[in-house]
């Protein structure tokens, strides 16, 4: 996981990137003090196998992220500050 400020002291992203077989599917769900949107993205690889998940943030503060890829479970996190 990583971050950037797309708007310091504003706004950030989130991101996830996962590699994996083509065509396997991905499901992550982000928690944490400031998310905007939707909690839950859903990606299928493509070809080479990369899926980025983007969310957007506006509090500094941990996040987390659970989910899916295929039929593996994994947690992860990051401290955006």
């Amino acid at each position: 996981m990583s971050f950037e400020h797309t708007q310091p002291g504003v706004q950030s992203e989130v991101y996830l990137d996962v590699q994996v077989q083509a065509g396997t599917t991905v499901t992550a769900t982000l928690t944490g003090p400031g998310l905007v949107g939707s909690a839950e993205q859903p990606a299928t690889a493509g070809t080479g196998g990369q899926v980025r998940l983007t969310w957007t943030v506006n509090v500094y503060g941990d996040y987390a992220v659970t989910g899916t890829a295929g039929t593996s479970a994994f947690i992860t996190s990051v401290q955006v500050r």
